[in-house]
Parts: structure tokens; sequence; C-alpha cells
């Protein structure tokens, strides 16, 4: 009885059965250096919805994203940590030479992918040390 209810639901559209709905959505990227915790220097994507993959390339460097069990600050969706210390290097190099980098992030899931670029620019802090943010452009590659 309960199945049949169910497959009644995703029928009519209540519901998505096989699959996590719409592809994931990239809300934000940052880079931030962390004088406290253990990983020192960040790069941080902030992904809505249900990712099952969160990718980013920088210049030849690429990394994975691993999900995090925490809040992201930046409102309702998780956050993706880039642990790659080469890549982590390659942005931070790029930030610290040029004061801006783009960074090309790419989240999937079973129902598709999103691909966005973005444009991180560098700010630097004396007391909290270096930061980056920047406006994320939907990219079709």
């Amino acid at each position: 009885m309960f199945l049949a209810a169910i497959a009644a639901l995703a029928s009519a559209g209540g519901i998505a059965v096989g699959g996590n709905g719409a592809p994931p959505r990239i809300l934000a990227l940052e880079y931030y250096e962390d004088r406290e915790d253990g990983f020192r220097y960040n790069v941080v994507a902030t992904i809505k919805g249900q990712a099952e993959e969160v990718r980013a390339t920088s210049g030849e460097r690429h990394a994975s994203g691993r999900l995090s069990g925490h809040i992201s600050t930046t409102g309702p969706g998780k956050l993706w940590f880039f642990r790659d210390r080469r890549f982590v290097k390659q942005v931070r190099r790029d930030l610290e030479q040029n004061g801006a980098t783009r960074i090309a992030v790419v989240a999937t899931n079973d129902s598709g992918a999103t691909r966005k670029r973005c444009r991180l620019e560098f700010e630097l802090d004396p007391v909290f040390g270096g930061s980056a943010t920047g406006a994320c452009r939907r990219s079709g590659r």
C-alpha cells in the first residue's frame, strides 16, 4: 500500500523517484586563510541541492571537493572543501601575484551538472589574513 502511494505521487509529479530532482546550484566560491583551525588555506564552494560530486579547476590544477558537516554562512547550502594542496597553492599564488584568479567549478548529480566560472578578488586583512570572494557566472563548459 505504501509503495503504491509513493508511485502514485511520483507519477503525479509530487516527488522525484530515482533521481535527485534538479541539478545542484553553485551559490558561491571563496578562498580564505584560517589562522586558528588545522587547514591554514582553504578553498570552499557553497552548493545548494544534492550534489554527488563537486570539482574545481584553477589553471592546470584540478581538485575534487569534500562535503563538510559545517553549516553554510552564505545561506541555504552545503560547504564543499577542496583539500588538494597543489590546487590550493595554485589559487593562493595566483591571488597573491595577480590580485585575482578565475576558477571553474562543476557540481553534478543524477539530474545533471551545473558549471560556473568564478572570479575571486584578493583582499588582505592584517588580522585575519588573506581572503577572496567574487561573482560566479554560468559557464557552458
